[in-house]
């Protein structure tokens, strides 16, 4: 070879030295740039856990029941009691409302002491996550900086995953603390089997100690959720596989905590924890549907997780697999095709994915680091990987989309308004979709929350009648529905609609099923000295005036074609604005001729949309001074005004139609002025239009909206009325924000 051969051949291997040598050296720094975004999903969760942990009403619709029966704990109600009774638990172990009840004790219960529990768990969590990431990159030569940066990009990936669990990182839900614990118990058991060098001082330290509190995190963990249970006996098995001697310590004292606890509890409950908490669930049917939207879920958000299952796999038939990538790697392989057992279930929901979601971007940084350590180059192996699974991640994860997940100041305002709604309202209230905000203000010692009476439903059983058994013991003077409750037929006998909440009164869920306790009931009382004003019984509506399309098809005794039967009317003609050939997409107005109010009530049958843009209107001297609307049902149901404060004045009743689209009509029948006979009548809010939309503090809101003593009208049973499911049951179910 010739001189100048040598000399070209040695100077492609020097510039590619340095091209190597400048690559290395931006590795750290392409590294740190991709960790950026990971942190700024930290950073945004955050400020909107932040915002909304002072909210004072629901998120979830489940919320509230959480509080409740911690409420119940403190107070010494009964909670895992019997099925068909008043009261209903939900189907979770004791431990995160015992433990929110214990802090309750001190602060009180209320909805931001429980969403701060929540994610004070689900910081400890990616805390302790964060810190095996950091743990083993030391171990892995990857240097402090390496480190670092793969313990923010695991944060930056449990941050990500916010949306994708639909928010439940700060809810008052169990699930945070059930993964919180388990996290704990499985870090903890690494230090089981560790030699005299790996130990750390005092008691809690020596392997003795380390198995004693991990049995303890382990048996909490399955005390407040059931599905960290295979994640339980994981760590157990790992746990074997370090130390014969230790590993079965540790399953011998979670097997004596977890069983005593368990005696103790199915004593005190008469048998019923165990019922609730595993034999109602373990009968709900499961969803092929659900199973396919929950996986394209995990693999939108995580398409690298089976890497972390088939590299992990490789390398432990290697005997290449650390002890802690193999703990963490088989948590998320069980939080995988658990989360999606769970989410296929009738009643799962995203909460489901949660562990799943957790645990994907550490165990693929914690396999990433053995895979390239069993490859080679160790050092610059670890951090070429840190730098490579930071794009990765980064261009899996998407941004998040969190303005659905902020409470805005007007949905804070209408929380507030609803609160000074209900504080306002004498007597007792039974809400069953939010029993905490009704016990926080006073009005009922007694709640009930109806998510149970789901459960049996999705299992195929019968819990009596909960809601009729809850009326029938403590007979609340008013019961606030979201309308589409199971067992709703209980409340629709025995109490009549006076009230429906405006959108500036009535607060929605922002995630999960969405719900908003808007429909005012009170019980019926007879009623003497009837005056039929219009029973549309006639041929044609005289007198009356009409504008736009809605109403021309005059008075109907047939439904319109779509249009589902009438139920409940009087007689056989009602007045509806749904078209007989155009259906919910025309609009108008119906205003009935002048009549003179003599009677201190005003009844009717009124139906159909629930909004306010399709409503029935009190108007005095072209004012509105009553509003109301039907619960979005076909059903015609009793509505009451107290209008006392009118008498002797002049007033119309306008049916106003607003709205196309579904439920874009309303319907009315048998308009009445009447006495009500009852010796001590509740007391119920007007309808004010004026008084519901221009006050601008929510107690100014509440006193304006409540009037004299209010009575409502006898009639008979709304019968065929069902209540609707949460979205879950139906994995084609959208929700709304």
């Amino acid at each position: 070879m010739s001189v100048g051969t040598v000399a070209k051949l040695e100077g492609r291997t020097s510039t590619l030295s340095a091209a190597r040598e400048g690559a290395r050296r931006l590795v750290p720094l392409l590294a740190l740039l991709c960790v950026v975004p990971g942190i700024l999903h930290v950073v945004v969760v955050c400020r909107v856990v932040l915002g909304r942990l002072g909210h004072r009403v629901d998120l979830e619709w489940m919320e509230s029941g959480m509080l409740y029966e911690s409420t119940r704990l403190l107070e010494g109600l009964p909670v895992y009691a019997a099925p068909e009774g008043p009261y209903l638990p939900f189907p979770y172990p004791i431990g995160y409302p015992a433990l929110l009840a214990g802090l309750g004790a001190v602060f009180g219960v209320s909805h931001p002491l429980g969403r701060a529990l929540s994610f004070t768990w689900t910081v400890v969590a990616s805390v302790v996550l964060a810190r095996q990431v950091y743990r083993h990159y030391l171990a892995a030569s990857a240097g402090p900086r390496g480190a670092l940066i793969a313990a923010a990009l695991a944060l930056g990936c449990i941050g990500a995953g916010y949306a994708v669990v639909d928010g439940w990182y700060d809810l008052v839900r169990v699930d945070t603390m059930a993964m919180g614990l388990l996290v704990c118990g499985a870090a903890h058991s690494l230090r089981i089997g560790e030699g005299r060098a790996g130990q750390r001082g005092g008691a809690l330290g020596s392997p003795h100690g380390a198995t004693l509190v991990t049995a303890l995190l382990l048996c909490t963990a399955l005390l407040t959720k059931q599905s960290t249970l295979p994640g339980a006996l994981w760590v157990i098995l790992c746990a074997l596989l370090r130390s014969r001697r230790g590993g079965a310590r540790l399953a011998a004292l979670t097997c004596v905590f977890g069983g005593s606890a368990l005696a103790l509890l199915q004593w005190a409950t008469e048998g019923h924890y165990w019922f609730y908490t595993v034999t109602l669930l373990s009968e709900h049917s499961l969803s092929s549907a659900r199973l396919r939207e929950a996986h394209r879920v995990l693999f939108d958000f995580a398409p690298y997780g089976p890497l972390v299952v088939i590299f992990g796999g490789l390398l432990a038939l290697q005997g290449r697999l650390t002890p802690r990538s193999l703990l963490w790697a088989g948590l998320f392989a069980i939080g995988w095709g658990f989360g999606l057992a769970s989410f296929a279930k009738v009643g799962g929901y995203h909460n489901n994915l949660l562990p799943a979601v957790w645990l994907a971007g550490p165990a693929f940084l914690l396999v990433g680091a053995d895979v390239l350590a069993f490859v080679g180059d160790r050092r610059d192996g670890v951090l070429r990987w840190g730098a490579l699974c930071s794009l990765a991640l980064l261009l899996a994860t998407k941004p998040l989309p969190l303005e659905g997940y902020h409470v805005t100041s007007e949905g804070a305002e209408r929380g507030q308004r609803l609160r000074a709604y209900v504080s306002a309202l004498p007597g007792t209230v039974l809400i069953p979709l939010a029993p905490q905000v009704a016990h926080e203000l006073g009005k009922g010692v007694h709640q009930l929350h109806l998510e149970a009476l789901y459960d049996f439903q999705w299992a195929g059983r019968s819990a009596g009648d909960p809601l009729g058994a809850h009326l029938r013991a403590f007979r609340p003077d008013y019961v606030l529905l979201d309308g589409r409750e199971l067992g709703i037929e209980a409340v629709l006998r025995d109490y009549t609609l006076v009230d429906v909440l405006g959108a500036d009164r009535h607060a929605w869920t922002i995630t999960g099923w969405p719900v908003a306790p808007r429909f005012l009931l009170a019980p019926r009382v007879e009623r003497r000295h009837a005056r039929v004003l219009f029973d549309f019984e006639e041929e044609h509506l005289d007198g009356w005036s009409l504008e736009g399309v809605s109403f021309q098809g005059g008075i109907a005794r047939e439904p319109g074609c779509g249009q589902a039967p009438f139920v409940n009317g009087r007689g056989e003609g009602v007045l509806t604005s749904y078209h007989p050939r155009w259906g919910d997409r025309t609009r108008g107005v119906a205003l009935s001729p002048p009549f003179l109010v003599d009677r201190p009530a005003l009844g009717m049958l009124v139906a159909g949309g629930g909004s306010e843009a399709t409503r029935v209107e009190l108007r005095v001297a072209g004012e509105s001074v009553r509003r109301i609307s039907g619960m979005a049902r076909p059903d015609l149901r009793e509505v009451y005004w107290d209008v006392s404060d009118l008498m002797g004045r002049e007033a119309r009743v306008a049916l106003v139609d607003a709205a196309e689209g579904p439920w874009g009509h309303v319907t009315v029948d048998d308009v009445v002025l009447f006495e009500p006979v009852t010796p001590s009548a509740p007391r119920s809010p007007t309808t004010s239009s004026a008084a519901s939309s221009t006050t601008s503090s929510a107690a100014s809101s509440a006193a304006s909206s409540v009037g004299a003593p209010r009575t409502v009208v006898p009639g008979g049973a709304l019968d065929g009325v069902r209540g609707e499911g949460p979205p879950g049951s139906d994995p084609e179910t959208k929700k709304a924000r």
